[in-house]
């Protein structure tokens, strides 16, 4: 799925540079440092076009789902927090983007919506008015 929507930033936005710096033949990209920076830009090129997206719908809503390590088998115990965003096209298909994982140490209401306002709606430069839901 989101191979699909790297493709996609890639096809439509026509980043000729980019295709070309990852198509080189010669280059190998083995060092864990440089992966991890390739993995970032993509990473931040995909939350640019999905908030490119949903400010153009307009509405949106937020949906944050709290999990914690023993659930994916580890031991640590740490809790995250799982968000997505909600929101539908012009042709009325729903889209529901996976936006991060943030760990928290303690879960409560005010934590919650302080990393939702203060992190992940100003990453995505989008207007609290217009959450729904």
């Amino acid at each position: 799925m989101y191979e699909d929507e790297l493709l996609m930033i890639t096809s439509d936005n026509k980043d000729e540079s980019l295709i070309k710096w990852l198509d080189r033949k010669q280059m190998k990209y083995y060092l864990p440092e440089i992966q991890n920076e390739m993995i970032k830009v993509m990473a931040h090129r995909i939350l640019h076009v999905i908030s490119s997206k949903i400010q153009l719908a307009g509405f949106y809503t937020i949906m944050v789902d709290e999990m914690t390590d023993n659930e994916t088998g580890d031991s640590s115990n740490l809790e995250h927090l799982v968000i997505f965003f909600r929101w539908m096209d012009d042709s009325l298909q729903i889209h529901e983007d996976f936006i991060g994982l943030h760990s928290i140490v303690v879960s409560d209401a005010i934590l919650i919506v302080n990393i939702i306002q203060d992190d992940v709606i100003l990453r995505m430069i989008l207007k609290l008015d217009n959450i729904r839901g």
